[in-house]
């Protein structure tokens, strides 16, 4: 199978990599990734080459990579660097024009920024692209929503991740997560805003009854997200950020080339533990389980 299509780049396929890591589950996630399984990394990072070796070259070309969880930064810098020369290794990037990364705040130390840039450059300079997991700014409502970081934490990361030399960062807000006002609201886009980010994600919280926002009876209230949101998009489009999807927006020219091939229906190729592959035709799911994989 050969799904690159007519070998420009925005027609090529994707590639999803999923890291299942995290340092611990926010009270509202329902992904599949895991806490306390750091002693498996190792293996996983062989076996996801291995993966990546059986198959990744029947693809042909691939226009995009996203690294996504999980939380890929948990890996650290050496493991993380590794990941990025595999990808490099087993699948055809030669025309690759995004990398994203997702990463979260309390991970991202000066060694991991600096190797991170190193490795993606090393495959192709200026397409390197980090995904920043803020989701509020506020102490307070990260504590409460299970994040590990801290508001001050945000800003030290950006500063990191601006010197080793990223030049396209998207930050994620959430809309709705237990004591976040309208007030808190505003100052979390005013200090997303502030950091100068040239994409944002603003995700409207939604529960599943399985997680321990759900277990402890949180609801968002509907008519206070939609609240929220309009103030947010009126507060982006201020500041010349154009929202080119529902939960996203960003300055000309640095909408996520990745997600775009899914809102239109390009064929991408997933690997690691759940990832899913779609071929333009039918979508395949990869074993959840993360000691099967």
């Amino acid at each position: 199978m050969n799904a690159s299509g007519s070998g420009e780049p925005g027609t090529l396929p994707g590639l999803y990599v999923h890291i299942p890591f995290c340092s611990a589950r926010c009270a509202y996630c329902d992904f599949t990734s895991f806490a306390g399984r750091d002693d498996l990394m190792d293996a996983y990072g062989e076996a996801l080459d291995a993966e990546l070796a059986a198959s990744a070259e029947r693809w042909g070309l691939f226009g995009t990579v996203f690294v996504g969880g999980g939380t890929p930064s948990v890996l650290g810098a050496e493991r993380l660097a590794a990941l990025v020369a595999s990808l490099a290794r087993r699948a055809d990037l030669s025309r690759c024009t995004e990398f994203t990364i997702e990463m979260n705040p309390e991970s991202v130390d000066d060694a991991l920024a600096e190797a991170v840039a190193g490795a993606v450059g090393a495959v192709r300079p200026g397409i390197l692209r980090v995904s920043l997991g803020a989701q509020s700014f506020d102490d307070g409502v990260l504590r409460t929503a299970g994040r590990v970081h801290t508001a001050g934490q945000i800003a030290a990361a950006v500063s990191r991740l601006r010197r080793s030399g990223v030049r396209n960062l998207s930050v994620d807000l959430m809309l709705g997560l237990p004591g976040q006002s309208p007030v808190c609201l505003v100052r979390d886009v005013s200090a997303a805003l502030a950091l100068e980010p040239e994409h944002l994600s603003f995700y409207a919280l939604t529960v599943d009854p399985a997680t321990p926002l759900g277990r402890a009876g949180y609801e968002p209230d509907p008519d206070l997200q939609t609240d929220m949101y309009e103030c947010l998009v009126d507060m982006l489009g201020e500041k010349g950020y154009i929202r080119y999807e529902i939960s996203n927006a960003a300055r000309p020219g640095h909408e996520c080339r990745h997600n775009l091939g899914y809102w239109r229906y390009r064929p991408y190729a997933g690997f690691g533990c759940a990832a899913v592959s779609f071929d333009g035709k039918s979508r395949t799911t990869c074993v959840s389980d993360l000691d099967e994989y």
